[in-house]
């Protein structure tokens, strides 16, 4: 992978239009969690969940009685969930995995010549190698979702607060408008209504194959930001594998201050082992809203380090 994550320029990207954040400020399609969702996910008999850990999935549905199949993607793979297939990526490689699933799930429709041109120039090799999801994983995800009945997509905060969230959003609404598939995104507050365009915007196209060019590199110990799990603690948590301890140079039980966007937020670690490599779990910690995965970085006599 690139370590050039921005190649392709903001003012670019801007020009397509507003994220779904952004749209679900203003946009009155958008509602908050309601009996209209709720009764979506009752319907649906497969739920593909994108960017929401399987440790957060249960707070994220909580009190719905839903019964289906869930298939997690997520950098982070959860081993005390036994109920979820969990499908693990690269971090920062959303829009890699955003086009993976947008052209295997809408080959079969028939498509603006545009459209199939667009799909039919990716490399689908390279795009899976680089986001580090197996060919197979993702056979068998998308047989999963074109398999079901009422199938439902849930997107989260990593392909929504993603550096390159509006190209991204642009592949969600092709499969949202080509396989009538319902979406539904994911924050703190709950579930609402994904509203897209369903007018395909071509200007995306140059732009979405040159950030694909560009795919993030995610080295070093890791943390992932969560907004649901566990989120009244007393005071925020680091739940750390062995390795990123190690890496971070940091012990079981340590007050530490770690760094999130520009904050030094104190927190505990604690060393866990469902998780794997050099990755931890920020618990409890309520700041801005941002990209949710960073690299560590601890406040330590006066500087930073990871």
């Amino acid at each position: 992978m690139s370590s050039a994550t921005h190649a392709v320029s903001k003012s670019e990207i801007a020009k397509l239009g507003a994220t779904p954040s952004t749209q679900a400020m203003r946009n009155p399609a958008i509602i908050e969690q309601d009996t209209g969702v709720s009764q979506l996910l009752r319907q649906s008999d497969v739920v593909l969940v994108l960017g929401v850990g399987a440790f957060e999935f249960g707070e994220l549905v909580g009190g719905l009685d839903i019964v289906c199949a869930v298939i997690g993607l997520h950098p982070f793979v959860d081993s005390r969930v036994g109920d979820m297939r969990q499908y693990r990526y690269e971090v920062g490689a959303e829009l890699g995995v955003a086009a993976l699933l947008c052209q295997s799930l809408i080959a079969q429709a028939k498509l603006p010549v545009q459209v199939r041109e667009f799909f039919d120039s990716l490399d689908l090799g390279h795009i899976a190698a680089e986001s580090a999801l197996a060919e197979e994983e993702l056979a068998e995800i998308v047989c999963s979702v074109q398999q079901a009945k009422s199938p439902m997509i849930i997107v989260g905060e990593s392909f929504r607060r993603h550096t390159f969230a509006p190209l991204i959003h642009k592949l969600l609404a092709m499969i949202g408008t080509y396989c009538a598939i319902d979406m539904l995104c994911a924050s703190d507050v709950g579930l609402r209504m994904l509203a897209y365009d369903k007018n395909v915007d071509s200007r995306a196209f140059a732009l979405i194959l040159h950030a694909l060019e560009e795919l993030p590199e995610s080295n070093g110990a890791l943390v992932y930001l969560s907004l649901l799990d566990e989120r009244d603690l007393a005071q925020p948590v680091l739940c750390a594998t062995p390795a990123f301890l190690r890496l971070a140079h940091l012990q079981d039980k340590e007050q530490v201050r770690l760094l999130v966007d520009s904050t030094q937020v104190e927190c505990v670690a604690q060393q866990v082992s469902y998780l794997q490599g050099a990755t931890a779990v920020l618990k409890g910690w309520r700041g801005a809203k941002i990209y949710p995965f960073i690299k560590a970085r601890f406040a330590r006599n006066g500087g930073y380090n990871g």
